[in-house]
């Protein structure tokens, strides 16, 4: 199954404020077996409390119902609001739902999606990683500052929205660059980022990735640049 990142910095509608989503065929996403998970002690530790998978005919979808899904008709919309109260039932909703529609594989087939991504959750760490295709890599280059310049915005818009209020401030310390075909995500951290790195490419994966709003604001970079590197393919 193909599916596109997305980010958004004000959503309209029932739900205000940032996004972060994921679009894909109609027919495909009616197509998966979506898992519903079962209640269990790690997940309880994790959101910290026991929080219960929803599913509704009015597109809730996920732990608490935080994702809203937008069935169009040729494609499936899956919106995951951004706000410190339930950042840790976002994050967790989509590790579950992008396991359902792709599982996490090594081996890539770029003629089938540009980004394959694999999002994780867990009491004492986060964590991303993924798989670029090589047209991906050489669009990369292509980028101008001005690129860099929404992406950046875009992870501190998602940071100021997930973040805790004494390090909200923190914001400028999301950059984003690329250095010989390889991208670099940063957020405030202990040499935090999400990164293709020089001896992985064209795998990615992150550093220090210890809270789910860190997870969320380079999710969100990821997503960004995702955007502006399909204008350049």
């Amino acid at each position: 199954m193909a599916y596109d990142l997305f980010f958004r910095r004000e959503a309209v509608g029932v739900r205000h404020g940032p996004m972060l989503g994921l679009t894909m065929p109609r027919a495909e996403w009616e197509a998966v077996p979506f898992t519903t998970p079962e209640p269990r002690e790690d997940l309880a530790r994790y959101l910290g409390k026991e929080v219960k998978w929803k599913a509704t005919a009015a597109g809730a979808l996920g732990f608490g119902g935080c994702a809203r899904i937008d069935k169009q008709a040729k494609m499936v919309e899956v919106l995951l609001p951004l706000h410190p109260l339930n950042v840790r039932n976002t994050m967790l909703t989509l590790s579950f739902l992008l396991q359902d529609i792709r599982p996490w594989q090594r081996t890539h087939d770029p003629s089938h999606d540009h980004l394959q991504l694999y999002v994780g959750c867990g009491t004492e760490y986060q964590t991303i990683f993924g798989c670029a295709s090589p047209e991906f890599q050489a669009a990369l280059v292509r980028l101008e500052s001005s690129d860099f310049e929404v992406v950046m915005a875009d992870m501190r818009r998602a940071w100021r929205a997930t973040a805790t209020p004494q390090l909200k401030k923190c914001s400028d310390r999301c950059r984003a660059r690329v250095h010989d075909g390889r991208f670099e995500l940063d957020c405030f951290g202990d040499a935090c980022d999400l990164s293709m790195y020089p001896d992985s490419a064209p795998e990615f994966s992150c550093h220090n990735l210890d809270i789910p709003f860190q997870q969320a604001t380079l999710l969100v970079g990821l997503a960004s640049l995702y955007q502006r590197v399909k204008l350049k393919m």
